[in-house]
């Protein structure tokens, strides 16, 4: 193809359909590639929190599949503790119909998209870069990789090299209505069972995401807790059915680690972009695609007074902040996993402020500043 676009943006998930949406609204010519047909299937909780609804923006209660009003908590696979909130603090969605959503949001707005073609290698010079796809070549004044946890964008250009990697496992399991109702607008969460990790059930309407999380480097333990944790839903769950599994990397940014080249820069899950206490990735990838979407509009407008280095400057500013006190509060869980979870559970203030963190009203960064004098140590910890 030997049109030019303005932007060039590799994969359809949230942070790229946010950024095409943002950037046609303005004007500008923009063409997502993705390498699936869409709608697809995408491995993950399915959980929206408030602050992510609200920073998307736009009416989503279409593709709503139920409202979390509290967690069960459990401690290795027992000692259950339920939590509730009188407001809620999430949504749960398919992520099949949540992505195309976006995408046939930003469509609407102008921007093009490209199913079906898979990304090979990027190349760049001072005035374009270049997508070179299985059969065309796509040019554009600025590529932007979103394309994930194993994209070709960032493995191109040479940019996060150096990101922590978590690995998840998830299941999609179909069950009888008496199974759903034990959920009653609750997710479970289970702590302590593996080092650095985590295990949830999401209820979908109609089924439910069953799934694990931890560090790639115990990536064999997660998959026996996985095991165990999935044979554990068996026993007490009628009519367990598998639909999906799938399994994918969970990639954290290190402060200060690139990702912008030239005229190539990446946002979501491709800039590690994803909160290591809960695994939330999506917040960020539809906040980082409104920073891009800012930056690349600026560059744009006068690139000498704004080049496109001001990207990543002001993810440092913006979201880095509350990911580097996330990555605080994992060390000091994976200290002392039990003493927190019993502070979890019977502090009714600590359980209101994780319900801040999710609702948008609190901040890891606002917690930090009550430990005064000794707020570094978060700091300490976070590297």
């Amino acid at each position: 193809m030997n049109q030019l676009w303005d932007v060039v943006i590799v994969g359809a998930g949230p942070s790229g359909s946010t950024l095409g949406y943002e950037l046609a609204k303005s004007g500008l010519r923009v063409v997502i590639l993705d390498k699936e047909i869409f709608p697809r299937y995408k491995p993950c909780g399915g959980g929206l929190t408030i602050k992510t609804v609200n920073r998307i923006g736009t009416d989503l209660t279409s593709i709503f599949k139920d409202t979390i009003y509290g967690t069960y908590l459990t401690y290795r696979m027992q000692d259950e503790h339920t939590l509730n909130s009188d407001m809620p603090i999430a949504f749960t969605v398919n992520r099949t119909d949540f992505d195309y959503f976006l995408l046939k949001r930003a469509q609407a707005a102008g921007c093009d998209f490209l199913e079906g073609e898979k990304a090979r290698n990027i190349t760049f010079d001072e005035r374009s870069a270049a997508v070179m796809g299985d059969v065309h070549t796509y040019t554009g004044r600025i590529i932007v990789g979103a394309d994930g946890a194993n994209g070709i964008v960032a493995k191109s250009m040479g940019l996060m090299e150096d990101a922590f990697i978590g690995v998840s496992i998830e299941s999609e399991v179909e069950v009888n209505s008496s199974a759903l109702d034990l959920l009653n607008q609750h997710v479970l969460l289970d702590l302590g069972s593996v080092f650095g990790g985590y295990g949830w059930v999401f209820p979908k309407e109609d089924h439910l995401s069953i799934g694990v999380a931890g560090p790639q480097e115990r990536a064999a333990e997660v998959q026996a807790y996985y095991q165990a944790f999935s044979d554990h839903w068996k026993k007490n769950l009628n009519g367990y059915r598998l639909i999906q599994k799938r399994g994918h990397r969970l990639p954290v940014r290190h402060k200060g680690s690139s990702i912008q080249r030239g005229r190539v820069l990446l946002v979501g899950d491709s800039a590690g972009l994803t909160e290591p206490l809960s695994g939330e990735g999506i917040y960020y990838a539809v906040y980082s695609g409104q920073l891009a979407a800012r930056a690349i509009k600026s560059f744009f407008d006068n690139p000498a007074i704004h080049p496109l280095e001001e990207y990543q400057l002001q993810l440092d500013r913006e979201l880095m902040p509350e990911i580097q006190r996330a990555k605080a509060y994992v060390k000091m869980f994976n200290l002392f996993p039990r003493p927190f979870f019993n502070l979890l559970v019977s502090r009714k203030r600590l359980w209101r402020t994780t319900c801040g963190f999710l609702q948008g009203t609190k901040t890891f960064v606002d917690i930090g500043k009550r430990l005064g004098p000794f707020e570094f140590i978060l700091d300490w910890l976070a590297w």
